[in-house]
């Protein structure tokens, strides 16, 4: 490990969610800063220069101080970022050693871990040293392990320490790719293979962990999807339907009803609260 990193903390100097404004993705622009960029919600795609780099619910970038990049998003969808804006000191040797797109290259493990720590650090403040110094610490932690993952540094994470948390991970990797693919048909099998265990195994591990069966939670998931979009009013129920996989408007206004006690269109239309509409 390059001691010129891990011995140097950043400094950060503002963090919080944010829905992006159209403005960044009308022209390229650039900070003084580093930006480290975390998707909540939506899909992002980061235009550099001389790459472009796509972005999935959960996914973060980091973008070096004074580079001139795009932000594109869907302004359908909804769309929600956390960011982080720090300086430190060794920053040309580190983006010199480690490229944009490291995270998305890094193993399910250390990924797991990155959002996690990112979790801790949403929910905390910068509004007193203490606060401040301990969200420095967690970022220079994320720092290195995207260091120690692009130098194929093996690293012992909180996930791989005990059994009960790769079940935690397991869980939350299947929530994840259920999120990245709400317009899709999304078969048992396929989130099997993503993570690498049996449909049986992953089954059974996701339910004791989420309380709830796979099947569930994509209806969950979906519908929730569909309830956000009638909210805001901006689509057509054909389109929300598409968005959530379903083939057609009358199988998924079934699906909705069924859900939630009424039809998509009475509830866009009522704008209340579905059950009991």
């Amino acid at each position: 490990m390059n001691p010129k990193f891990s011995n140097c903390l950043p400094r950060i100097k503002t963090m919080f969610d944010v829905n992006f404004s159209k403005k960044w993705a009308e022209k390229a622009h650039v900070t003084n800063t580093i930006e480290l960029v975390q998707v909540l919600n939506g899909t992002l795609k980061v235009v550099f220069e001389k790459d472009i780099i796509e972005l999935l619910p959960g996914d973060v970038i980091f973008i070096p101080s004074h580079t001139s990049h795009l932000d594109v998003f869907s302004q359908k969808q909804k769309f929600e970022v956390f960011m982080i804006f720090f300086r430190w000191t060794p920053e040309k040797d580190f983006f010199r050693e480690v490229d944009l797109g490291v995270f998305c290259k890094a193993p399910h493990d250390v990924q797991y871990e990155i959002r996690s720590i990112l979790l801790e650090m949403r929910s905390d403040r910068l509004d007193n040293p203490v606060s401040r110094t301990i969200n420095q610490h967690r970022l220079l932690t994320i720092l290195l392990l995207l260091y120690r993952s692009a130098k194929g540094i093996a690293t012992v994470t909180r996930e791989n320490k005990l059994t009960e948390n790769k079940h935690k991970w397991l869980a939350n990797e299947v929530k994840i790719y259920i999120q990245r693919n709400l317009q899709n048909k999304i078969k048992m099998n396929d989130i099997s293979r993503k993570v690498e265990v049996s449909p049986n195994y992953l089954s059974l591990i996701f339910k004791k962990e989420i309380g709830m069966s796979i099947f569930q939670y994509i209806v969950e998931a979906k519908m929730e999807t569909a309830k956000q979009y009638l909210l805001d009013g901006k689509l057509f129920i054909e389109d929300i339907a598409a968005l959530t996989g379903y083939s057609n408007a009358n199988y998924f206004s079934k699906a909705f009803r069924k859900y939630f006690g009424c039809s998509p269109a009475r509830f866009r239309d009522m704008k209340i609260k579905p059950r009991g509409c």
